[in-house]
């Protein structure tokens, strides 16, 4: 019942058994090398692992989960002996399958403890993008991490090569579209065999782009009967999944979620204690005994810079005399050369006065190419400065203006500022 491939020093496939022929669909007088079997399993790299030092590893050829194990045989001329077992998820908790049942629980066991490894967010999804890799087959895994309050879903995936250069993606785009949406909605596992076959996924033109995937099947998370987000796989071809696929993840999502909801509370804890730290530095800088202006905003800044993730931080100031609103040295991004040219003058009734006297906060996902910047004067510094998602925030003391507080360019590439980033900086 074990497919059986004897490999050589180098990586050269000595001998396979009939079973390693029928799992890679290889024809009867083709004889493989690694690259090519390789193809057929997801995660490659955890195979070709094994096919090169001892161990075990999880994985899935062809769509069907199995586990493998490698033996070094010594000689003359070295050898790894690797063999192959299917895991069979339907059977798994049988009386009488005791060997696949142990197997099952074994990924249940795995799945636990890596996920339980760390409370930071990042770390929990990174866990478990890994392990569903391992356990189904796949072109593109996503977890959605959802936001009750915003009523939006972070989407996290891996991007790059597998080994070399591959990290963790979070944003707002999906490579599934319109079936997060339906998944989030309607609260149910969807599971789709052709999507071209599928239409209770409407797609509205120029605003949704029809997912890649043929084959799709999308789990709703849940902890203590509360949305916490979404576990999304997809191949590109067609008839991709089998229901033990469904079976395997069913095992593991009750985990996930709970993994997810204690990440996401703990990233909370830790961002209201930054927020509070960064709240008590800016008190007392703004309490202390400062006769050095520059040295106050340089306080100031840093002080911003440790509340926000972003590339630019800065303090823009009205001079009520000479009628200037002025950016002000040190300016977190900018030289000191920009910033000394980084004025416009306030005409009476003009758009930047009308703004002042307003005290409303003015955000722009591209202040390069707004009209209001380009009206304000300010569209040469927007371009020479590189600025993209800009906000400006009304100082006011005694019920006047005093410029604003400008923030730029989040390191994340988001366009948007969150309601947690306007509710921290009013």
């Amino acid at each position: 019942h074990e497919a059986i491939l004897l490999i050589e020093s180098g990586g050269r496939v000595r001998e396979i058994n009939p079973l390693v022929r029928e799992w890679f669909n290889l024809t009867e007088d083709e004889f493989p090398n690694l690259e090519r079997l390789a193809r057929h399993v997801r995660p490659g790299e955890e195979f070709l692992k094994i096919c090169a030092e001892e161990g075990d590893a999880r994985f899935s050829i062809n769509g069907r989960l199995t586990e493998g194990t490698s033996y070094k045989i010594p000689g003359d001329a070295p050898y790894i002996l690797v063999t192959l077992r299917r895991i069979e998820t339907s059977t798994g908790f049988a009386t009488e399958s005791r060997d696949v049942s142990g197997s099952v629980l074994r990924i249940v066991s795995d799945f636990s403890q890596a996920i339980a490894s760390s409370l930071n967010l990042d770390a929990t999804v990174t866990a478990i993008l890994e392990n569903v890799e391992r356990l189904v087959p796949s072109d593109f895994v996503e977890i959605k991490v959802w936001n009750p309050s915003t009523l939006v879903a972070t989407t996290y995936r891996f991007t790059g090569t597998p080994g070399l250069d591959r990290r963790l993606e979070i944003g707002n785009e999906s490579k599934f579209s319109g079936y997060s949406d339906y998944l989030i909605r309607e609260k149910q596992v969807l599971f789709i065999q052709d999507t071209h076959n599928f239409s209770k996924v409407q797609f509205v033109p120029d605003s949704s782009i029809p997912s890649p995937v043929r084959s799709y099947l999308g789990i709703p998370l849940f902890a203590g009967g509360e949305l916490v987000g979404t576990l999304e796989v997809g191949v590109l071809a067609a008839q991709a999944f089998a229901e033990e696929d469904q079976a395997i993840l069913d095992l593991i999502v009750g985990q996930a979620a709970i993994a997810l909801r204690n990440a996401v509370l703990y990233e909370g804890e830790q961002q209201r204690t930054a927020e509070l730290l960064g709240l008590a530095n800016l008190a007392q800088t703004s309490t202390g005994s400062l006769r050095d202006t520059r040295d106050m905003f340089g306080r100031l800044v840093r002080g911003l810079g440790q509340l926000f993730d972003v590339e630019i931080i800065g303090f823009l100031l009205y001079d009520e005399n000479r009628h200037i609103l002025a950016g002000q040295v040190p300016f977190q991004g900018l030289p000191p050369n920009v910033v000394q040219i980084y004025k416009v003058g306030v005409p009476l009734n003009g758009l930047v006065e009308q703004l002042l006297s307003k005290q409303e906060m003015i955000s722009t996902p591209g202040a390069s190419d707004d009209p209001r910047w380009l009206e304000m004067g300010l569209d040469d510094i927007a371009q020479a400065a590189s600025l993209r998602d800009t906000l400006l925030v009304p100082l006011v003391s005694g019920g006047r203006s005093l410029g604003f507080i400008q923030l730029s360019n989040h390191r994340s590439g988001t366009l948007t500022f969150s309601e947690e980033e306007l509710r921290l900086i009013t």
